[in-house]
């Protein structure tokens, strides 16, 4: 586009700014006007509502004097058309109305008088749903309308003089009613100082919007809608009068406009004139000069001192530059073939490297690159790999993902599927990094198989070396067993026991026959799960039948057993199990608490993950690290072997490893929390029904 062009549309756009400007302006000044009109609105409005609020009342006042009335009640009753001609009657020349109505307790109209003579039909305009209503509100108002114009109405019931606030049953009803005629709305008009034009409203018409013609910009409109008896839209009272300071301000704001525009036209004219002479030659001489490429053509401006004077500098310094630039061309041509090799390089060490390197975006995973070991070892092609993300080479979606923004992961294990549908063990080194612009996340994926491997063989050593350790224990025990047995019975064997002690030694020969009996049942519970008798139940019962043997106990002890239940924890449990894991837990936090000093053992229930949570806590002296490894371990026990505690119970190491087994069965967990010195809680979760 030539600069002239330009320039012309700058000058266009110029005007056209000016002509918004000058519309801006009319509309502001409109919305001025019209906000002005409503405000003016708003106070005619007040008033008209006022003025017409005044009438009405001053009706219901007039209806109220006459309905609180003991001769009115004597009236409804005698119907005496004298006493309602000297008294009724008057009404109408008395407070300037026009009709007068008088009903029985029955809605039988028994006296009517009105401002016209023979005006039958005025008799039938109380409609009978008014009755309803004086009967729930004492009071009544609203308008009417018949061929001659409107009528305005008020009613109320009757009652004896005492009962101003009418709050015994009626009497009678007392209706008075005043004819907006022409006269009226004359009067009307010139206290309001409008042309008043009303609107009949019918069934078809009701409650629709008719547009008011206020014949003109000063002009101020205002409706009013008068209500029927059943509240509903009757006629409508359009209020239009002439506002003299909005005709005067209109002609004001002509002449501005016209000031305006003049001043507008000469501002426009003049930099017009200003811009051809200061801008345009000079930018056509610089135009000339760049296509021509004549540096003698821009002597006309070379010694100006403005903006084309160094104009006219700059485009003899921009064909020095043009050597320059060439130059620095070339050499990054240079460079980014530099850039080229390198690129090629690190290519060759991602795709020689052993272990599959993985290329991912951080946000969504979406696989952006992969080496040729990556299809090696999960089988799948260059092109596949790029349609995938990296949930999907996982055997478990559960488990974490590389570049999780929530997550700070340098490293971790997991379990991949190849494409052959196998699933094998993986060491994940993750990397984050920017490039090109994007978050990404580098990702080193090494098999783990043949370590996994070994480390399940070294398992399996521990294992033997803990049954080895079981073994002894338990022969251990059993060792202790036989000798008490057979100490006794040689003893008996020699003939110097007498009969007296001969009843003890079988005692201690049964109690610990019992007690191999014991450690046999406690193994076959830690070596082979039992029958399970499965059932939905409650955890609260178990824990309460546990503690209707504890409890007792513990009060012996100074112990004090606090419960705390999540309701409705029902679970899929071998009760009898659950009930011996609960006992046994309770009675090594009972043992765990220093005796002869107050202690406190609290159980609770809490749903949480879908899982039952059940913790019992005691405050007793808690364990060190050394015992903590080792509570599982069948035959440890911190009281000696088969030492009792200051109730006569023994210990034989067996109760948390048989529990622990116990738990399994019922697909439950075990797990604790414990401090020297502060106490211990363990924690049992279950699956909620």
């Amino acid at each position: 586009m030539k600069t002239e062009t330009k320039i012309m549309l700058v000058l266009v756009s110029i005007i056209l700014i000016f002509l918004l400007i000058f519309f801006l302006y009319l509309a502001q000044n409109r919305n001025i006007r019209d906000l002005f009109l409503e405000s003016e609105k708003e106070q005619k409005k007040i008033i008209i509502e006022k003025l017409l609020k005044l009438h009405d009342d001053s009706l219901l006042k007039t209806v109220n004097d006459y309905t609180c009335w003991d001769d009115m009640v004597v009236f409804t009753r005698t119907k005496s058309k004298k006493w309602g001609k000297e008294n009724i009657h008057s009404v109408i020349s008395s407070f300037n109305v026009n009709y007068c109505w008088t009903y029985d307790i029955d809605q039988k109209l028994f006296d009517f008088a009105s401002a016209r003579e023979k005006d039958e039909k005025a008799k039938a305009l109380i409609p009978a749903l008014c009755f309803k209503k004086l009967l729930k509100t004492r009071f009544i108002s609203f308008y009417l309308r018949d061929q001659d114009g409107i009528i305005c109405v008020s009613g109320s019931t009757i009652h004896p003089t005492s009962d101003l606030e009418k709050k015994t049953d009626p009497q009678g009803f007392f209706f008075i009613g005043k004819r907006w005629d022409k006269e009226f709305i004359s009067e009307l008009e010139k206290t309001t100082d409008s042309r008043i034009t009303t609107v009949p409203f019918s069934a078809s018409n009701r409650g629709e919007k008719t547009p008011l013609r206020t014949g003109g910009r000063t002009k101020i409109s205002v409706s009013y809608i008068l209500p029927d008896h059943e509240g509903k839209e009757l006629v409508r009272l359009d209020f239009v009068s002439e506002n003299r300071f909005l005709g005067r301000l209109e002609h004001l704001q002509q002449i501005y406009y016209y000031i305006y525009l003049f001043i507008s036209l000469l501002i426009i004219l003049l930099f017009f004139l200003s811009l051809q002479r200061w801008v345009y030659r000079p930018l056509k001489l610089v135009s000339d000069t760049l296509s021509s490429k004549d540096l003698t053509l821009l002597k006309g401006i070379k010694e100006s001192r403005n903006e084309f004077g160094t104009i006219s500098e700059l485009i003899k310094d921009s064909f020095k530059q043009k050597e320059m630039l060439e130059k620095e061309i070339e050499k990054r041509n240079a460079t980014e073939k530099a850039l080229e090799a390198n690129e090629e390089k690190y290519r060759v060490l991602f795709e020689s490297e052993s272990e599959a390197l993985f290329l991912m975006l951080r946000e969504n995973g979406n696989i952006v690159e992969v080496n040729q070991s990556a299809s090696v070892i999960y089988g799948y092609t260059y092109e596949e790999f790029l349609l995938m993300k990296w949930p999907d080479l996982r055997a478990d979606t559960a488990s974490p993902q590389p570049g999780d923004k929530e997550r700070n992961i340098s490293s971790l294990l997991d379990y991949h599927r190849k494409k052959n549908g196998s699933k094998f063990p993986v060491e994940i080194i993750t990397n984050p990094l920017v490039l090109q612009g994007r978050d990404l996340v580098l990702a080193v994926v090494h098999d783990i198989s043949e370590r996994k491997k070994l480390e399940d063989q070294l398992i399996q050593a521990e294992k033997l070396s803990a049954v080895g350790l079981l073994a002894s224990g338990i022969a251990h025990e059993f060792n202790n067993i036989l000798t008490i047995i057979k100490g006794n019975i040689e003893l008996y064997m020699t003939g110097m026991v007498r009969e007296a002690e001969l009843k003890s030694s079988l005692n201690m020969i049964i109690d610990q026959s019992n007690k191999g009996k014991e450690i046999v049942s406690n193994l076959i519970y830690l070596t082979k799960p039992l029958a399970s008798y499965q059932g939905v139940v409650n955890i609260d019962g178990i824990i309460n039948d546990v503690l209707l043997t504890q409890r007792p106990l513990c009060e012996l002890e100074h112990i004090e057993i606090r419960t705390q239940y999540a309701h409705h924890s029902k679970i899929n449990v071998d009760p009898g199990q659950i009930q011996q894991v609960l006992l046994n837990l309770i009675i090594n936090a009972r043992q765990a608490i220093t005796p002869k000093k107050k202690g406190c053992i609290t159980i609770s229930t809490r749903e949480t993950n879908n899982k039952l949570e059940v913790r019992i806590n005691d405050t007793g002296i808690g364990m060190d690290e050394k015992t903590q490894k080792q509570i599982f371990t069948p035959f440890f026990t911190t009281k000696g072997a088969y030492a009792r505690d200051n109730l006569g119970i023994k210990g034989t190491g067996l109760g948390l490893a048989m529990s622990f087994t116990l738990l399994k069965n019922n697909q439950a967990t075990i797990s604790f929390e414990s401090e020297k010195g502060t106490g211990t809680t363990f924690v049992l979760l279950f699956n909620i029904c």
